[in-house]
């Protein structure tokens, strides 16, 4: 029966996609009919596991609350976003078909999305799905009465956001580490901000923020900023992994991931340099300072810069794609993996209560071994 009725699921929502695409496809809705309930879909899948997690802070509350609650608003979230994206698919077949897509966007839209459905795919196999069963088998043992909240913001403070355990063990792990790993958040977070305040929000009839004088510099600024983190985390995670290859430390190491990181971002400057060295200077330029770094050494020396900066940028989406595509794979995947570790660390009497619970069910197996005999006996 259940199988039944997810399959009628399954169809219900195909068929959904399928309209929603010929409407777009076929002209009779807009872009902005996409871009709403994708915008709308994503804060609220995010809002969903923030709802989860107050489950830890509200221990009279009934958990089936929280529970029942993120279900609701994940599959809420979910579907607005699966909405949004059959919409905008319309509109992307609508544009290519009707020649007005260059021929980048034709091929970066598809890949970036293959990406990230290959990405997300990935860490629910490698964080969730693995982790369902144990879940499910120490669930009996846990009581929420055993929650500490001030341990849990404790421990999200100096684990999570300082990772203070890390930078007692190695300093230089700790700072390749933290570069690496807050250059990816803040990126991720300016670009969202950017798309939605400069590209998004425009479209649906809401250009203020756009309107700012030099947002788009500060915007760049800060990209340039965060790459940067990355591109030094990335290289002092390389010089370490040689240094330590015939070493026990080299299990900390992942240089060939270290290498495929760096070459992703430097290669992301060197593309943005090709396009300043084509275009007259101007100040500008300097807030994006890699960039025009790069861009000293090529400017007025006759190249062809258009074909230069095509190529390179086609080379840096391939490399940026396969790497989102990568990172379920190796060691980085532990960036999603141990913070949520630490955080059910810090649950000590939840992890009290799971011994007990074992301990209890061992002597109560070790109890009932003798009754056995003795009706085997009989």
């Amino acid at each position: 029966m259940r199988r039944r009725c997810s399959n009628l699921q399954l169809g219900a929502g195909i068929l959904a996609g399928i309209i929603c695409l010929s409407l777009t496809l076929s002209g009779a809705l807009s872009i902005r009919w996409g871009i709403w309930p994708f915008l709308t879909g994503i804060p609220v899948t995010v809002f969903s596991a923030i709802w989860l997690s107050l489950l830890i802070f509200y221990r009279d509350t009934e958990a089936k609350v929280f529970v029942n609650g993120f279900k609701y608003l994940f599959i809420l979230g979910i579907g607005a976003v699966a909405v949004g994206l059959s919409l905008l698919t319309g509109v992307y077949l609508r544009t290519v078909f009707s020649g007005q897509m260059e021929a980048r966007w034709i091929l970066f839209w598809p890949m970036i999305l293959a990406a990230c459905i290959v990405f997300w795919i990935g860490v629910y196999r490698k964080i969730i799905s693995t982790n369902i069963g144990t879940f499910q088998m120490w669930e009996r043992f846990l009581d929420r009465k055993g929650t500490e909240p001030r341990a849990f913001l404790r421990r999200l403070w100096k684990d999570v956001i300082l990772q203070e355990t890390l930078r007692e063990q190695s300093k230089i792990r700790w700072m390749r580490h933290i570069l690496i790993y807050w250059g990816f958040v803040l990126l991720w977070i300016t670009d969202i901000l950017f798309a939605f305040s400069l590209e998004y929000l425009p479209v649906l009839g809401f250009p203020y923020i756009s309107e700012v004088p030099h947002i788009r510099t500060v915007f760049k600024l800060f990209f340039e900023s965060f790459g940067l983190m990355i591109l030094l985390g990335a290289s002092t995670a390389v010089i370490w992994g040689f240094a330590v290859r015939k070493t026990d430390k080299k299990i900390y190491s992942d240089t060939p991931t270290a290498i495929f990181l760096f070459f992703v971002v430097l290669s992301g400057y060197i593309v943005e340099g090709v396009r300043f060295a084509s275009l007259p200077y101007a100040p500008a330029m300097e807030y994006s300072f890699l960039g025009n770094f790069f861009a000293s050494f090529i400017r007025d020396k006759g190249l062809s810069y258009g074909s230069l900066h095509q190529g390179g940028w086609f080379l840096h989406v391939i490399l940026a794609c396969s790497f989102i595509a990568y990172f379920p794979v190796k060691r980085l995947i532990h960036s999603c993996a141990t913070p949520l570790g630490k955080l059910m660390q810090s649950q000590k009497g939840l992890l009290e209560a799971k011994m007990k619970g074992v301990a209890s069910g061992l002597l109560q197996g070790e109890e009932m071994i003798p009754d056995e005999r003795n009706q085997d006996g009989r």
